[in-house]
């Protein structure tokens, strides 16, 4: 009990909770703005945490991503346009909630679910915690590079689109990932001659430049507006008991499948919330009425979507291994103020672990407050935005933030050569978050790959011998077989005539 205590009270500092509440507040009213989901956000405002001590950055991070995953579902329900891609399961019965003159109900259930869901979410990671850590503590070089071989399959397998294009996104994220020095032998890799590579391509230009300029551009160039959002007269969001004890059930279940397939790599994101909606909708009595306002198809999703937030800092933190492209940024931002995500950072730094998990709570319940008064008024708010002028805006902040992660105008160069990398990836199919995860697992994959060779002289039989180890190379290569015998599936199944009619 001392140690958790202990966190507690660093967290009585004024200054992390003006953090605290900063990351809550903003990252509920940016992703809720369709395109600039959580991802977007945080890549935005990693900036502002150049300086800060590393409780005070991860705080205003983690509380940032929480509220990031609720916030878009607020134009899913009032607009039919998801804020994120994680929200958009909650359009098919919470847009119909609302148009069918239930709007402060539908806001209610996304609210206290997503709420509820977190605040379960957020006592499981305290009570494993410490067990977890146990757990990465015994993983050795080899069975860590296998994990994280695992891992990038599955990235590569389960992001949408092509099989093949997201194994080649993975492949040059982490082709990426090794620009610089070599830590061994010290010799530059792939720099060119441009000393500033010397370090590697930097990791904020990097992420600013692939997710906020390629938006930008999106909405710089596209000719639709954004549907407006219908004006509600009543201001407050809120539910009744009854209304509120009907849900628990269904928040229990979409929690519990949202924080098991969090902790798959590649798995988490839009996939959870849809198996958490078919699963509400096979268990419910009433499942002809999904579709048309069914509370369980706004509970479901919206719960398992908590869940998963809080599910990928489990491999993040403790592995060093990011299940979406926000952890992949919350992992960059821990090194940047000095920590070094996997199996020791819980040994070395419990007390600022836990602490940023217990911050969490504090900012489940800041949320509800600002949900239940503001969600009504910042929705009608969101229909009224410029589009352009929003896309300029985003711009300006993105090569603001380039600049300031190293006060040179490589930064910039990188963030706008990312960019228009991304706009391009994104029109051939290819997978950006994938590549993100893979340039971020990259150098620990390669430290752990090359230090397991070194202790078997260069033979590679050790990570077959090794029984952990083999399982997870028979894991990875069940996952891309399985990912190429679905696609195979799926285009045989587009492609196939119908039987002719006798």
């Amino acid at each position: 009990m001392e140690p958790y205590l202990h966190a507690a009270s660093s967290l009585l500092s004024a200054n992390v909770f003006v953090f605290l509440a900063l990351g809550t507040v903003v990252g509920m009213m940016l992703s809720s703005i369709p395109g600039l989901g959580p991802s977007v956000t945080i890549a935005l405002l990693l900036p502002m945490t150049f300086g800060l001590q590393p409780l005070q950055a991860l705080v205003f991070l983690t509380s940032l991503y929480q509220a990031s995953e609720y916030g878009g579902s607020i134009t899913a329900i009032t607009a039919a346009t998801p804020g994120t891609s994680n929200a958009a399961a909650l359009v098919l019965d919470g847009y119909e909630m609302f148009r069918r003159g239930r709007p402060q109900k539908a806001l209610g259930y996304s609210l206290w679910s997503a709420a509820g869901s977190s605040l379960i979410a957020t006592v499981a990671l305290l009570l494993i915690a410490s067990p977890i850590s146990h757990l990465a503590l015994s993983i050795g070089t080899v069975q860590l590079a296998s994990l994280e071989l695992f891992a990038l399959t599955l990235v590569a397998s389960l992001m949408q689109g092509s099989t093949l294009k997201g194994m080649l996104s993975v492949g040059l994220g982490l082709l990426l990932s090794t620009v610089g020095t070599d830590v061994l032998s010290g010799a530059p890799r792939f720099t060119f001659g441009v000393p500033q590579l010397l370090n590697g391509i930097p990791l904020v230009p990097l992420l600013l430049g692939l997710f906020a300029v390629s938006e930008a551009v999106r909405l710089l160039t596209r000719d639709q507006a954004v549907r407006r959002v219908p004006m509600t007269r009543q201001r407050l969001v809120w539910l009744s008991f009854t209304e509120w004890w009907r849900t628990v059930p269904i928040v229990l279940f979409g929690t519990v499948i949202g924080f098991f397939l969090g902790l798959l790599p590649g798995l988490a994101g839009t996939v959870p919330p849809w198996i958490s909606y078919s699963a509400a909708k096979s268990a419910s009595r009433g499942r002809e009425k999904f579709g048309e306002g069914a509370t369980a198809g706004i509970v479901a999703p919206e719960a398992t979507n908590g869940a998963v937030m809080h599910a990928t800092l489990v491999p993040a933190f403790f592995l060093g291994i990011p299940g979406t492209p926000s952890s992949a940024l919350i992992l960059g931002a821990m090194t940047i103020v000095g920590l070094t995500p996997g199996p020791l950072v819980y040994a070395h730094h419990q007390s600022l672990i836990l602490a940023v998990f217990e911050a969490l709570i504090i900012s489940v319940a800041l949320l509800w407050i600002v949900g239940t008064l503001v969600t009504s008024a910042w929705a009608n708010v969101i229909g009224k935005l410029n589009q352009k002028a929003l896309g300029t805006a985003i711009l300006l902040l993105a090569v603001v933030g380039a600049y300031a992660s190293n006060g040179q105008m490589f930064g910039v160069y990188v963030a706008l050569i990312a960019g228009v990398a991304s706009v391009v990836f994104r029109a051939t199919g290819f997978s950006i978050p994938a590549l993100v995860i893979a340039f971020v697992i990259g150098p620990g994959f390669e430290n752990n790959f090359r230090t397991a060779l070194t202790y078997s002289h260069g033979s590679y039989l050790v990570f077959f011998t090794n029984p952990v180890s083999a399982a997870f190379l028979g894991l990875a290569v069940a996952s891309v077989a399985f990912s190429v015998w679905q696609s195979r599936r799926q285009r045989r199944s587009r492609s196939g005539t119908a039987v002719p009619v006798a």
